[in-house]
């Protein structure tokens, strides 16, 4: 999935649209839910979990200056491999 459906719906909460944002993010959260959960076993918790955490990295990469220092935080990926290992 490109991001540009994440611009879009970046845009429509900035223009308060309740309702495109709402369609929107529910096309972008049951896309990556379903990749998700098949790289989970199944577990429907932990693709829940992780796919509202992948939605948290793409605000914060979104709202972070394109020429400020990466964060030193752990990345999605390895959170993903983390739950995996459970």
């Amino acid at each position: 999935m490109s991001t540009a459906i994440l611009d879009e719906i970046f845009d429509a909460a900035r223009a308060g649209d309740r309702a495109r944002f709402d369609s929107l993010f529910e096309v972008w959260f049951q896309a990556v839910y379903r990749s998700t959960l098949r790289r989970v076993d199944g577990s429907r918790i932990r693709a829940e979990l992780l796919t509202r955490q992948v939605l948290i990295d793409c605000v914060n990469d979104a709202l972070t200056p394109r020429d400020a220092e990466p964060r030193a935080d752990e990345s999605t990926k390895d959170r993903v491999e983390d739950v995996q290992t459970r």
